[in-house]
């Protein structure tokens, strides 16, 4: 009988135990997965107050050269600080 019961007191610690682990990695999962959203939503704000749009580099309509995008360094500073 007490083999019994002691069976049954280290299979609950056991599961107990396994448990613990289980919902710690749960927990690591969500605080990620928070942080992960809040950098996106930042990264995004960003992008809707910095548009990439593209711009001429030269003025006249003769010369026609690589485009920049308007914004550029506005945009990289925000993304950094997010």
């Amino acid at each position: 009988m007490q083999e019994t019961s002691h069976k049954n007191s280290l299979l609950r610690v056991v599961l107990l135990v396994l448990f613990l682990i289980i919902g710690a990695c749960i927990a690591w999962g969500l605080l990620k997965t928070g942080y992960a959203l809040k950098e996106q939503a930042c990264i995004n704000r960003v992008m809707a107050q910095y548009p990439a749009v593209s711009v001429s580099a030269y003025n006249n309509a003769k010369a026609t050269g690589a485009l920049k995008l308007s914004y550029d360094a506005e945009r990289q500073q925000a993304v950094k600080a997010c």
